[in-house]
């Protein structure tokens, strides 16, 4: 994508400070930090403000791996908004899902795991049109119903009006992000919808979400074991990652996956200590505490 906006891979990553070895790795294995750098850096050499949009509307379903196998074999829109919620996980990372249903529409919002920050813009615009973009694409020409919004608890800004043709109503400035879809439009039929390539899809998702869960749910019993208290108080972040026997960056990265940050931990923790009464084990304590954090997702 950057390529087609006059801006080379190599000079990209270079601007961002990044090794180009990157790319080497398995796909999807990319650090939130670094693809952070990746995104603001293609902003401030596009001058593109809303270049989030840019990335959203040319992500096709085939690029998110087994999610995206099961988006494609849904029997309709309904069918496929729900997968997104139910399988958000295998694939999100700066954001938490959620559905809401009413008497005429459905709406889908995302609220941030962690403060995005300059990123906010980027990674809310390219997440949204990309679910628009997944929309259309899984309907494969088929007329949807008016009535799609997007509403965004951003400022306008100017740079947006590039892509309006592209996108259905956006209003900003609101108090929530969130995608409206009406009923009507969800019942539509998706032509490459199968139902045993569905359920199929669906059991694949659901050991993969479990396993998912496992290793999370390990590795937060790790890290709250060694963010024990001590007479000297917490530990740092470079000592937990001794007691772990990991560099302070991998356990940083460790946790990035599962769109948490070492001062989020380690606060929750604090606040899971005072609220701790003296009817409760230490053991029943790390339980709440990796539960709390599985939650954050």
């Amino acid at each position: 994508c950057s390529s087609d906006l006059g801006i080379s891979r190599d000079t990209l990553l270079r601007e961002a400070g990044l090794n180009p070895a990157l790319l080497d790795r398995e796909q999807g294995d990319l650090y939130g930090t670094e693809f952070s750098a990746l995104c603001l850096t293609a902003v401030r050499l596009t001058r593109d403000p809303c270049l989030g949009f840019e990335l959203g509307l040319n992500q096709p379903p085939t690029m998110l791996g087994l999610f995206g196998q099961a988006l494609l074999s849904a029997l309709s829109l309904t069918d496929a908004v729900e997968l997104a919620v139910t399988y958000w996980r295998l694939n999100g990372r700066f954001f938490d899902v959620s559905l809401v249903r009413t008497e005429r529409e459905l709406r889908v919002r995302a609220t941030e795991r962690v403060p995005l920050g300059p990123m906010r813009r980027f990674a809310l615009e390219s997440l949204f049109s990309a679910w628009v973009h997944a929309g259309r694409q899984l309907s494969s020409g088929v007329p949807l119903v008016p009535g799609v919004l997007l509403r965004f608890a951003l400022p306008y800004e100017p740079a947006f009006e590039a892509y309006a043709s592209r996108l259905p109503t956006v209003h900003y400035g609101c108090d929530i992000n969130e995608l409206v879809l009406p009923l009507q439009t969800l019942s539509v039929n998706l032509p490459m919808g199968h139902p045993e390539a569905a359920r199929q899809t669906r059991v694949a998702c659901d050991a993969a979400l479990q396993k998912l869960t496992a290793q999370a749910d390990n590795f937060m019993h790790q890290v709250a074991d060694a963010l024990a208290l001590s007479a000297d108080g917490y530990p740092t972040m470079a000592q937990v990652a001794r007691r772990l026997g990991i560099t302070s960056r991998t356990l940083a990265r460790h946790l990035d996956r599962h769109g948490l940050t070492f001062r989020q931990v380690l606060d929750e923790r604090r606040h899971q200590e005072d609220r701790k009464s003296t009817r409760l084990n230490s053991s029943h304590g790390y339980i709440s505490y990796a539960v709390f954090c599985l939650k954050k997702k």
